[in-house]
C-alpha cells in the first residue's frame, strides 16, 4: 500500500525533474548556431564571417567550450583557437549571453597535378579545379613567395580549401630543393605592419624514422603565434617563443607514418593578422626501409652479354663419318617473354555535386572510374553539434558499375526525414573496394526550406 507521505514525495520528484527538464530546454532554445567563414581569433575572442553577412562578428568564448577541428570526411579532434586557419568553416553554437559554447571547424585538402591556371581558378588533371582568393600567395621553397599566375604546368599543389565555398585559402607547392621559380624572393613593404615570417629551418637525422625527433625553428615578427605543420606526418603544432621573434618546435615523428616529399609550412598570427606562410627548402621524407643498398659493379666493369646468334636453316645430315653441325651453341641464353605489368586503374573522380553545393530536395552523385569497374559509394551526415542537439548518420552505402565510358552514377536520394534538417553536411566518399586509401571526397550541405 502507498502512503500519503510517500505519494507526496513521489510528487515532489516528479515536479522537480519536470523543472528541471524546463530549465533545459529553455537553455536549449535560447542558443542559436551561426555558420560562416573563421577570419581570426585574439585572446578570448573569435571574429566570423557569417554566411550571407559580410560584415564580421566577433564573440568571446564561453568557459568550458568545446572546440574542435578537423578535415573534412575525418574525425573532428579537441584543438586551440591558435590551430584554426582563416577560410576554415566554422559551426558556432551561441548562448543567450552571446558567448561561443561550441565552436567547430571544418576544412578540406585539395592536392593534385596542375593543367591549368586562370586568374580566379586552378585547374587539375583529374578535373577537379578550385577558386582563388584574389590577390591569393602561392607559396613554393626558398622563402619565395609567388602569385597564381607563377604556377606552371605541372606543378603539385596542396591546397587548404573551405567545404562550402571551394576558395582556396593557402596554397603550397611540392617543391624540390633547388628548383629555380622565376620569381622574385618575397620583400614586404615596411610600412605594412602584417606579420612576416622570414626564414623555416629544421633539423634532424639524414634519414629519418619513425620516432624520430625534428626540431623546427621559425625566425620573423615577434609576439605572436606560429604553428608548423607537415601534411599527414605532423599536425599543426603550436611553436614557442624562445626569444623575440624566434619560435622553436620539437616534434616526434609518428611510430606509424611513412611520407616522401612531403613540405614542413610554417605559419605566424601577430595580433589577429595572419603571415603569408612559408615551407622550408627542403622536403621531408620518412622511411623505414634500410639505407645500405647492394653495391653495383661500375658501368666500366659490366661485361655485355652477346647477342645469339640466329638459327641456320636445316640442312642435310652429313655422312656418318662426320659430327652432325651444331647450330646454336649450347648456352646461348633463351630471351624471356616480357610480362607486362598490370596498367593502374583510372582514378576515381566525383563530378557531382560541385564541393560546397547546397541540396535542397534530393542528392545525386555522378563521377569518373575504370571503364566496367565497381565503385563504393558512401554518403554520411551530420550536424556539427554535440550532445541531444547531435544530429549525425549514414545516409548509403553501396557499390555502383561505371559504364563502359567510366561513368557512373547514384540517386536521386530524397533527403527527408532528419536529412531535411537544414545546414546538414554531407561527406560523399567514393572509392574502389580493394583500394580505399585512394577515395575521392566531396561535401555538400543541405539546404530544404
Amino acid at each position: 500500500m502507498i502512503t500519503v507521505h510517500t505519494a507526496r514525495r513521489v510528487l515532489t520528484l516528479g515536479a522537480i525533474c519536470v523543472a528541471a527538464w524546463y530549465l533545459a530546454a529553455g537553455a536549449v532554445l535560447a542558443a542559436r548556431t551561426v555558420y560562416g567563414t573563421f577570419v581570426s581569433a585574439v585572446g578570448n575572442e573569435v571574429t566570423l564571417r557569417p554566411d550571407g553577412d559580410n560584415k564580421p562578428a566577433t564573440f568571446s568564448i564561453a568557459p568550458g567550450a568545446t572546440i574542435l577541428r578537423g578535415q573534412v570526411g575525418s574525425e573532428l579532434r579537441k584543438a586551440k583557437l591558435a590551430e584554426f586557419g582563416a577560410g576554415d568553416r566554422v559551426v558556432a553554437v551561441i548562448n543567450d549571453k552571446g558567448q561561443a559554447t561550441s565552436l567547430k571547424a571544418y576544412y578540406s585538402i585539395a592536392r593534385g597535378t596542375v593543367v591549368t591556371v586562370k586568374p580566379d581558378k586552378i585547374f587539375f588533371q583529374d578535373g577537379r579545379w578550385v577558386k582563388l582568393r584574389p590577390g591569393m600567395p602561392v607559396v613554393f621553397g626558398d622563402g619565395l613567395v609567388g602569385k597564381a599566375a607563377d604556377l606552371r604546368s605541372g606543378a603539385e599543389v596542396i591546397c587548404r580549401v573551405n567545404p562550402v565555398t571551394n576558395e582556396a585559402w593557402t596554397v603550397i607547392v611540392k617543391q624540390p630543393k633547388g628548383t629555380k621559380v622565376s620569381i622574385e624572393p618575397y620583400k614586404p613593404n615596411v610600412v605594412i605592419t602584417k606579420p612576416v615570417i622570414e626564414s623555416v629551418t629544421y633539423s634532424a637525422p639524414e634519414v629519418i624514422r619513425p620516432r624520430d625527433w625534428i626540431k623546427v625553428v621559425v625566425t620573423g615578427t615577434p609576439g605572436g603565434r606560429a604553428v608548423c605543420q607537415v601534411k599527414g606526418l605532423i599536425p599543426r603544432t603550436v611553436m614557442q617563443e624562445t626569444s623575440p621573434g624566434v619560435y622553436v618546435a620539437h616534434v616526434q615523428v609518428p611510430s606509424n607514418k611513412v611520407v616522401k616529399g612531403e613540405p614542413l609550412v610554417a605559419y605566424l598570427t601577430v595580433g589577429g593578422v595572419d603571415a603569408v606562410p612559408v615551407q622550408a627548402s627542403k622536403l621531408i621524407s620518412v622511411t623505414t626501409e634500410p639505407t645500405e643498398e647492394v653495391a653495383k659493379p661500375p658501368a666500366d666493369m659490366i661485361v655485355p652479354q652477346p647477342e645469339p646468334e640466329p638459327v641456320q636453316e636445316e640442312k642435310p645430315e652429313a655422312p656418318a663419318s662426320q659430327p652432325p653441325a651444331v647450330t646454336t651453341p649450347p648456352d646461348t641464353p633463351v630471351e624471356q617473354p616480357k610480362v607486362d605489368k598490370p596498367r593502374p586503374k583510372r582514378p576515381v573522380v566525383i563530378i557531382s555535386p560541385y564541393p560546397g553545393t547546397k541540396i535542397k530536395r534530393a542528392l545525386t552523385i555522378t563521377g569518373t572510374a575504370e571503364p566496367a569497374s565497381e565503385v563504393m559509394v558512401t554518403v554520411t551526415y551530420t550536424n556539427g553539434l554535440s550532445g541531444i542537439l547531435n544530429i549525425s548518420g549514414q545516409v548509403t552505402s553501396q557499390l555502383v558499375a561505371a559504364g563502359s565510358d567510366g561513368q557512373f552514377r547514384l540517386g536521386p536520394i530524397p533527403l527527408e526525414g532528419p536529412l531535411a534538417t537544414r545546414g546538414l553536411l554531407f561527406t560523399i566518399k567514393a572509392y574502389y573496394p580493394d583500394s580505399a586509401q585512394q577515395a575521392a571526397y566531396v561535401y555538400a550541405f543541405g539546404d530544404r526550406d
